[in-house]
């Protein structure tokens, strides 16, 4: 995945953790896991 990929990404997982904000801390550490 390249950098703008990457930027996407982390865009939606942001999305994604405004609407789920139980879920905000495992969503943002998505990228930490993942070895970005």
């Amino acid at each position: 995945m390249n950098g703008a990929e990457r930027r996407e990404f982390r865009s939606v997982l942001r999305r994604i953790a405004e609407e789920e904000p139980d879920d905000a801390p495992y969503i943002e550490d998505l990228p930490r896991l993942l070895g970005w």
